[in-house]
């Protein structure tokens, strides 16, 4: 947790101090070190909390701890979405939150934690699409390309529910359009590669 902390705080001071374009949005610091540059939305994100809270740990943490929040919310509202009990999903929900795995690096800073709600949001705009309660599909689009900027994990969400979607519509007779595939995986896909191209 160290080790993440200071990785992405140094990115973060990069940003702080020599911009987000001379510090490739953090990837580039001062005393010469490039490290990865994507996904690249972290750096910016612990920038705007330390310029809020002033540098400190806590503020480092502070996007991965509301990443954390976020997601027990969304994992409630997901397990509503296919249709658990009010119950049913309060108690899942407080067995996650209150696991060691959640509570020991549910808030550490890091890629993955940042990913975990925005897959979470991406797969409930899919259930809600198969319900046919979509939101517009510039929802499905933004989502995926938040993806790519968070996390690896997301960008795997991402692309799990295009290609579901592209087996799930997949013609049964031969000589049917295969256009029907690509226009149901688009909104992932689209956003996919506009998030791995920023």
């Amino acid at each position: 947790e160290g080790r993440n902390g200071g990785v992405w705080g140094a990115g973060s001071q990069a940003i702080l101090e020599d911009g987000p374009i001379a510090s490739a949005l953090g990837a580039r610091h001062d005393s010469g070190l490039v490290y990865a540059r994507h996904p690249p939305l972290i750096y910016p994100l612990t920038a705007t909390a330390e310029w809020i809270g002033g540098s400190s740990p806590a503020t480092i943490r502070a996007p991965a701890v509301l990443a954390a929040l976020a997601t027990i919310g969304l994992l409630y509202v997901m397990l509503r979405t296919v249709g658990l009990r009010r119950l049913s999903s309060v108690v899942g929900v407080a067995v996650v939150a209150g696991s060691a795995m959640f509570t020991v690096y549910g808030p550490m800073p890091d890629t993955p934690m940042l990913g975990l709600p925005v897959g979470l949001a991406l797969k409930i705009a899919w259930l809600r699409r198969q319900d046919d309660r979509g939101l517009p599909r510039g929802v499905d689009t933004a989502l995926a390309a938040a993806a790519a900027l968070v996390a690896w994990q997301a960008v795997f969400v991402a692309l799990t529910l295009a290609a579901v979607d592209a087996v799930r519509v997949a013609p049964r007779q031969a000589g049917l359009q295969p256009r029907r595939r690509l226009r149901a995986a688009g909104p992932y896909l689209t956003g996919t590669m506009v998030g791995l191209t920023i």
